[in-house]
């Protein structure tokens, strides 16, 4: 009786150490830790500006690749952007559109009050000569942009700004809104032993994106 108690006692210590049993990835400064629980799920905290933050979700590995999943509330804006100014006076206007996931989308938009539809091509790609965007009085010769109209998943987005004799516009938009939450990936390489996050905020984890695993 006492060794069949003791069996079963060391069976369910089994069942509860393969549970939680996890392979952990660690940077050298120790700012980036990565779980991976073999149960699928994962967890990963990392460096932000302020402190630090800590997702949760499920993981699949595959062609040295490793999957990211997880359920967000959805708290991000509509629309973001960013804008480089670089040459002072460029040639070409370049568009780049990506979603939340940071994966390319096609969309259609207007600029400035001009009725005419730019469509990306399928990698979220559009460049546009400046020289036609004078001819076709899209902007004036001060080539101040003030309004973008996006089109995405039947989705209108707006950029209401002034910018001036931009060379880049970098737009992310949120594909989830209207919704409470978003469903959100990461896609990190993961070759032998050691994990790549490329991805996250650079300003705050700097050149430290590979985790070894401990």
């Amino acid at each position: 009786m006492i060794k069949r108690k003791v069996a079963l006692l060391v069976l369910l210590v089994t069942i509860f150490i393969s549970c939680t049993s996890k392979k952990s990835f660690v940077n050298n400064s120790g700012s980036c830790k990565l779980y991976l629980y073999n149960d699928s799920l994962y967890t990963l905290k990392y460096p932000i500006f302020i402190g630090s933050r800590t997702e949760k979700g499920v993981y699949k590995i595959s062609d040295n690749l490793l999957h990211l999943t997880r359920l967000s509330e959805n708290l991000y804006d509509s629309i973001d952007y960013s804008v480089t100014y670089y040459p002072k006076y460029p040639d070409t206007l370049s568009f780049s559109f990506r979603n939340l996931n940071d994966s390319s989308v096609y969309v259609k938009f207007t600029i400035n009050d001009y009725p005419i539809i730019y469509e990306s091509d399928n990698f979220g790609i559009l460049k546009l000569p400046y020289k036609d965007l004078f001819s076709n009085n899209v902007i004036s010769n001060d080539s101040t942009f003030h309004l973008f109209n996006i089109l995405f998943n039947n989705n209108t987005y707006q950029i209401k700004d002034k910018i001036l004799n931009p060379s880049d516009i970098n737009i992310k938009l949120n594909q989830f809104i209207g919704n409470k939450n978003a469903i959100l990936y990461r896609k990190f390489t993961y070759v032998n032993d050691t994990i790549t996050v490329n991805g996250l905020d650079r300003k705050a984890i700097g050149s430290d994106i590979k985790l070894i695993q401990k």
